[in-house]
């Protein structure tokens, strides 16, 4: 019975039960997967597969003579044959969900120009809803202005600021409509429906309470877009290249030029990203059109975040030059380099960490620079709320 266990030609161990394993195509040994570096993926790849072959190193050496008539060309023929036949079919699906998009996109684009917004929340159920960095700016939340009542002295929490605003201030008396209230460290923010309620709201506020509580209204930022592939000859952008883009993408008409400003120039090859800083109904417009002439060429434009994150740790918000967390892998969250990674398995250090410190259950099968992490969702929407998209 000891002649027949298969063992690996690498290790010389036996397979134990639920061990991948795989076998050179040319000399019929066997290998565990981890010895010969093969992800799982892979394996599964070319089990399936009935013209993808896998050779051990010494049988690579010899490829080209041991490649003749390994395959006979009958075989070889009819397994093309069916994976062409296979690629036809995803083509096929692949032009019908295409259509379906651009129809898709087409009744956003109409409903965004006659007025009515779309508004597409990101919660904790999407977790398997891929989400690029595109599309997450998109899924911007509806952006009201927003009041920040806190408390004078400490004793008070913020159930007890809450209670006492809703206690001396009735909505109806004053014409307040309030969109949402949210609960911070020591007081709320009262999110309204217009700029009109959160006038009336703070004159309440400090007519009624002004003695025990501060009133700030939260002031946003302008949005910021990025021109992509912009071909400046050598030159630096300036006020005559702003004045270039209003009058060949018909802005001047509706808009003036300090409505618009350069932030940064990111160079590459030879074009440019040029990161503009906008007022929200300039951009509104820009975003309805999605593109912008610039001299003898057609640039796109997108909305721009400024995500700040850590090479480090890979935390959100922080450099590695002020880092003071430990190295983590992005890959597996283990205290290696990344380039150092040697796991198959993948889990999220900032998913992971707010799980232990918030209680949240987020998926962590996933590494730290997946789109589809919710610590990233959560991030990218905090610094959208800090923006006024109007």
């Amino acid at each position: 019975m000891a002649g027949d266990v298969v063992i690996c030609d690498r290790c010389s161990d036996n397979f134990v039960v639920k061990t991948s394993k795989i076998q050179c195509f040319s000399c019929k040994k066997y290998f565990h997967s981890h010895c010969v570096r093969v992800k799982d993926d892979c394996l599964k790849f070319i089990n399936r597969s009935d013209s993808v072959f896998w050779f051990c190193d010494d049988c690579k050496v010899l490829l080209p003579q041991k490649l003749v008539g390994v395959v006979p060309e009958k075989t070889e023929y009819e397994s093309l044959k069916r994976e062409n036949s296979l690629l036809s079919s995803l083509n096929s699906e692949l032009k019908c969900s295409n259509e379906l998009l651009k129809e898709k996109l087409g009744m956003i684009i109409n409903s965004n120009n006659s007025g009515s917004g779309v508004s597409t929340n990101i919660s904790s159920n999407s977790q398997n809803q891929l989400a690029s960095y595109s599309s997450a700016l998109k899924n911007t939340s509806t952006n009201k202005p927003g009041l920040v009542i806190k408390s004078q002295g400490s004793s008070i929490n913020n159930d007890d600021v809450l209670k006492d605003i809703q206690k001396h201030i009735h909505p109806g008396d004053k014409n307040i409509r309030i969109d949402s209230i949210k609960k911070v460290r020591g007081g709320i923010i009262v999110n309204c429906e217009n700029d009109d309620s959160l006038k009336n709201l703070k004159s309440c506020v400090n007519n009624a309470l002004g003695s025990k509580y501060s009133v700030e209204q939260i002031n946003k930022f302008n949005p910021r877009l990025i021109l992509k592939d912009v071909n400046l000859n050598d030159k630096q952008p300036n006020d005559d290249l702003l004045n270039e883009i209003f009058t060949l993408n018909d802005l001047i008409d509706n808009f003036s030029l300090n409505e618009m400003k350069i932030v940064a120039v990111l160079n590459f090859n030879n074009k440019s990203n040029i990161i503009f800083e906008t007022t929200p109904n300039l951009r509104k417009c820009i975003i309805a059109k999605g593109f912008l002439y610039v001299g003898w060429k057609k640039c796109f434009v997108n909305d721009h975040l400024r995500i700040i994150k850590c090479k480090k740790c890979h935390s959100f918000g922080h450099t590695e030059k002020t880092c003071t967390s430990t190295v983590k892998c992005i890959m597996c969250s283990n205290d290696h380099d990344s380039k150092q990674c040697n796991s198959t398995h993948r889990k999220c250090i900032n998913c992971t960490s707010n799980n232990n410190k918030f209680r949240t259950k987020f998926d962590t099968n996933h590494s730290a620079n997946d789109k589809a992490c919710l610590v990233y969702k959560n991030y990218i929407q905090h610094l959208q709320s800090k923006i006024n998209y109007g």
